[in-house]
């Protein structure tokens, strides 16, 4: 700024400084100190009257415009550490491009989600005989050693440094890889993956089949199948001796393995390596508060419109396909697939990253530890956490046990028509009220509106479970109403959430000057990946111990092919005790020999025991997961208000300012916490500090010597250790799967602990470590 002279005042020098040109510079530190050159300006000119006073009024007007103002809307707040006015740190709006397609991913992510999940019933369990409880302990054991590659992923994709950015490149590689999963996961019968195929005699009367369309076709079937039941070829309909029909058989442990190795392939890829960066992303396109509701409004809309897409192609397909859903489910991977390629090249090409902070090499890499410890210090995402899981059950189990609710307690033979007309009153309740969600986030706050929503959810969720299923089966209207409010559900499980935790990673960066959501992200993944192990292995294990078998204990039908299965297309069914033989085998079709129609087909009869368990996880738990995930969701401290008193003390702190205005002289200014208005103390980051990081205040009390915490943590592994091997010995002794399924779910936690304490004693052997007082009590 050039002195005042007669011809040309300050004010005159101000009018040419270009605010929207400063505000799109990338560079952080630039960035902070032309807004601390402003509104050091607007502050001297404040103070000088007009002209100049009307200057400072411009000025403000244009900071306001382009990183916030002082309401509560546009991002800042009154800064009572300076005379002058405080200023956001905002980056410029989001191009429509890079909105559209960083969002656009989001569908084929939920269409892979809703094709997958079914999958493991359908495929795995229905065709290929798996049982559910084998099932539940593979897919906990599976889980639980992806924990520990969450927080692997997380942290690195916070330190990557590469020309194409932080996040990308994790998706690059690994979103491949599970589609590929995807791909042979779904279509493993057709490739013949973890099959022991019997091979019997072919079953008779299967050419007469082609010919049921002509008048004298079907009667020529009819006597063919008594000819053979007479002969004692075919079971008869009614059939009380072992069956003399091999169907497919498992491969024993071949299944299994391919199973896992599916599943953990896809999980590891989709979610954990692919999932996480991407939503690490999402948490750094912007940093308005308002434009982050409506970002992840949006990706919150293409999530549905993927949910929605799913049932939209099977309803489609089922009209070809209704009794092989074999062939459905691959046609559909086929078509989910190929959008799922051209939605990661267009994220790929189009969107781009946020700038990370500059390396500051004077400033010491923070380790996993230490990064872990200040995520789980954070007050107001530990809140967070306490709402996000039991949040996340209330839109995982309906999702995960509609199915089973359609197929069984309504039971319907021609159940997944039923299913995916269900899952589409759910989408479009879910996509209905995104718009209302948002809006409402914005006029009322966003905890507000989440605990509001959540209270009447859960309220009706609670309502509806006491309806029996048979009800809606003779009422199928008013399960437009039951799906649209699971929609609610599902999502309010998204909309607010990830909108409420890049807020969040905003106050995180106010206390630590770094920007960690891959941190946030993962930790938040994983404890409710191991809420989700609970909540989606348990139901199974309990279904199993209550005695479900999956189809009734038959060998094909209710969407499983028996021409596929056993060889015989004219059989509607093939259950102990009952075969459903028709003209054409569909579903629906008349019977050649029953006396007439069974009330309910046996291969979708459960005991009602079953149908008790099923709708208890179906509506009734989930509606009490939401009343108690309100609790906390009422009491989320960041408001549109905080949150623009976050930003304003972020660009303060970065601005820094001589030591007369509050600060160190080059260094950075001394802030409140606009949440708990106590002075904000960044870590500092040393080699000394790092290493009492890796401990809690507590543990350098009680072991004041470094070799009384190195022989405290070689304890703890040692029996970390032991009681992983113990765990790992009894569920091989047992071989009860219930047992193997729990087991895993213990083990899960010690995946964690492990490397937990083994990082932290490697830590005690560094250069750090030699250079502490050896009998310090208290970290600085």
């Amino acid at each position: 700024l050039a002195p005042s002279t007669p011809t040309q005042p300050t004010a005159l020098y101000a009018a040419k400084i270009d605010v929207p040109l400063l505000m799109q510079t990338d560079e952080p530190r630039l960035q902070g100190g032309c807004r601390a050159v402003v509104r050091r300006l607007v502050s001297v000119l404040g103070r000088g009257g007009a002209p100049h006073g009307s200057m400072a009024d411009t000025l403000e007007l244009s900071l306001k415009h382009h990183g916030g103002g002082d309401d509560g809307n546009n991002g800042a707040a009154p800064a009572a550490a300076r005379g002058g006015r405080a200023v956001s740190a905002a980056r410029p709006p989001l191009s429509a491009g890079s909105r559209l397609a960083y969002c656009f991913f989001r569908l084929p992510l939920s269409l892979l989600d809703f094709t997958f999940r079914p999958a493991r019933q359908v495929i795995w369990v229905d065709t290929l005989g798996q049982t559910l409880s084998l099932q539940a302990s593979l897919i906990s054991a599976v889980k639980s050693l992806d924990l520990l590659l969450g927080f692997t992923v997380g942290k690195a994709s916070d330190n990557t440094r590469t020309r194409w950015g932080r996040r990308k490149p994790f998706i690059a590689v690994a979103f491949p890889l599970a589609l590929l999963a995807f791909f042979l996961f779904v279509n493993a019968p057709s490739v013949g993956l973890g099959l022991a195929r019997a091979k019997p005699r072919p079953p008779p009367c299967t050419h007469l089949v082609l010919n049921t369309s002509s008048p004298a076709g079907c009667p020529a079937l009819k006597d063919c199948l008594e000819r053979a039941m007479q002969q004692g070829e075919i079971d008869r309909f009614d059939f009380t001796s072992p069956s003399r029909v091999a169907s497919l058989q498992s491969g024993g442990w071949q299944l299994s393995f391919w199973f896992a190795l599916l599943y953990a392939t896809y999980l590891a890829c989709a979610y954990t390596c692919s999932q996480i960066p991407y939503d690490a992303l999402g948490m750094e396109l912007t940093d308005s508060y308002d434009e982050r509701s409506s970002l992840f409004g949006l990706k919150t809309l293409f999530q549905f419109v993927g949910y929605a897409a799913t049932p939209l192609l099977n309803i489609g397909l089922s009209a070809l396909l209704a009794d092989d859903l074999v062939a459905l489910y691959s046609m559909l991977a086929l078509a989910v697939g190929s959008l799922a390629v051209l939605a990661w090249a267009s994220l790929l090409c189009n969107v781009v990253e946020r700038p990370p902070p500059p390396e500051d090499h004077t400033i010491l890499p923070v380790p996993i530890v230490p990064s872990a410890r200040r995520v789980l210090a954070n007050k107001p995402y530990l809140v967070y956490l306490l709402m996000k899981m039991p949040l996340s059950l209330v839109s995982l189990m309906p999702s995960n046990l509609a199915a089973l609710w359609v197929k069984h307690n309504m039971a319907l033979e021609a159940w997944n028509s039923m299913y995916n007309a269900v899952l589409m009153f759910a989408l479009v309740g879910a996509m209905a009220s995104i718009g209302v969600l948002v809006r409402s986030a914005q006029q009322y706050g966003k905890a507000a509106v989440l605990q509001a929503v959540l209270l009447v959810s859960g309220l009706l969720y609670l309502a509806v479970s006491f309806v029996p299923g048979a009800f809606f089966a003779q009422h199928p209207v008013l399960l437009v109403p039951v799906g649209a409010l699971i929609g609610v559900g599902q999502a309010l499980g998204f909309v607010l959430p990830d909108a409420m935790l890049a807020d969040i990673i905003d106050y995180a960066e106010l206390h630590s000057g770094s920007r960690d959501e891959g941190m946030y992200t993962v930790i938040e993944t994983n404890l409710q990946q191991f809420v989700e192990i609970a909540g989606g292995v348990f139901p199974m294990v309990l279904l199993a111990g209550a005695g479900y078998e999956p189809l009734g204990g038959c060998s094909c039908g209710c969407g499983v092919s028996c021409g596929r299965a056993i060889g015989m297309p004219y059989a509607r069914w093939h259950c102990p005790g009952d075969v459903g033989y028709s003209c054409t085998g569909k579903g629906g079709s008349e019977l050649l020999f029953a006396p007439e129609e069974p009330a309910v087909a046996p291969c979708a009869a459960q005991s009602e025991h079953v149908q008790s368990l099923i709708s208890l996880f179906f509506l009734a738990i989930p509606g009490l997961l939401a009343l108690i995930a309100a609790i906390p969701a009422g009491k989320m401290p960041i408001t549109a208000r905080v949150h623009a008193a976050i930003l304003a003390a972020i660009a303060a702190r970065d601005s820094g300012g001589d030591a007369g205005e509050g600060g160190d002289a080059g260094g950075e200014r001394e802030v409140i916490d606009p949440v708990y208005g106590e002075p904000v103390q960044r870590p500092p980051n040393t080699a000394a500090s790092l290493l009492h990081e890796h401990f809690s205040p507590s543990e350098w009390q009680s072991f004041p010597t470094l070799g009384s915490l190195r022989a405290f943590l070689v304890s703890r592994l040692l029996l970390w250790v032991a009681l992983a091997a113990a765990l790992v010995a009894g569920m091989a002794y047992s071989g009860v799967e219930a047992a193997v399924t729990f087991g895993c779910l213990l083990l899960s936690a010690l995946f964690i602990l492990i490397p937990w304490d083994g990082v932290r004693l490697y830590a005690l052997s560094g250069p750090a470590a030699s250079s502490l007082v050896p009998a310090r009590t208290a970290p600085p």
